[in-house]
């Protein structure tokens, strides 16, 4: 509960620092602390966390990996060869992208492992939690980045309200869900969190962002949540 509480309070002042400025350097700075913290009160409350795997799973590692360039290849595509001016092609290579992104994991994850859904997050399991979180974030992000602006007609902002969404779905899915609980099963919860971390920010090239960008993402990615539905992995006691 105390380390549920500290990783909330991270995330919820992360977000209200984006009204200040002061995200690139306090927000990474500040998530090491929160690390060094969580790590040390499970140590000190003796609680079973994997924080190395005895032996990887070369399999899982290959379908991440494979997985991860399809959909950045097919996301560089989009943005990269269509971008804007052909507005059909990209949303056919973008659509694609997050299809392989969501389908791929739960092929892999239920047929060919044989493992549950809640494996990679999926479930009802912490619903209530996650709802509330969910809305607490919601509101912060809200306050620092809309709150006084005068939207235009719905015709407008809906499309990327929807948009945002299904793209926010997909990467919960597959970086929270499928990539860093899957490292986790593989390599241990410390080296998982660092190599998702790493991912998701590369991932962002698919975008045609610039590096320094990417690289701000992935330290803002080591401290937010690990799966659909549950804790950072720092938090959750391990399993086998």
């Amino acid at each position: 509960m105390t380390l549920g509480a500290l990783w909330a309070g991270f995330v919820l002042a992360a977000l209200l620092l984006l009204g200040i400025g002061a995200y690139g350097f306090v927000v990474p700075a500040a998530g090491l602390v929160l690390a060094v913290i969580c790590a040390h009160t499970a140590w000190f409350k003796g609680l079973d966390i994997r924080w190395a795997a005895s032996t990887v799973d070369k399999a899982d590692l290959l379908v991440v990996g494979a997985l991860f360039v399809a959909v950045v290849a097919f996301f560089k595509v989009a943005f990269g060869v269509y971008g804007t001016g052909q507005v059909a092609g990209l949303f056919v290579f973008f659509g694609l992208g997050m299809v392989i992104g969501v389908v791929g994991p739960l092929v892999y994850v239920v047929w060919v492992r044989h493992r549950p859904l809640a494996s990679i997050g999926i479930g009802m399991h912490n619903l209530r939690p996650t709802l509330l979180l969910a809305m607490v974030f919601a509101a912060a992000q809200f306050s620092v980045t809309l709150l006084g602006y005068r939207l235009p007609a719905a015709v407008d902002w809906v499309p990327l309200l929807l948009m945002s969404v299904t793209v926010g779905l997909f990467e919960a899915i597959f970086f929270r869900g499928f990539v860093q609980g899957t490292l986790e099963r593989s390599i241990g919860a410390a080296p998982a969190v660092l190599a998702a971390a790493g991912l998701y920010g590369l991932y962002h090239v698919g975008y045609g962002w610039a590096r320094r960008t990417c690289c701000s993402y992935s330290a803002w990615a080591s401290f937010t949540p690990s799966r659909t539905g549950s804790r950072p992995t720092c938090l959750r006691s391990g399993r086998s």
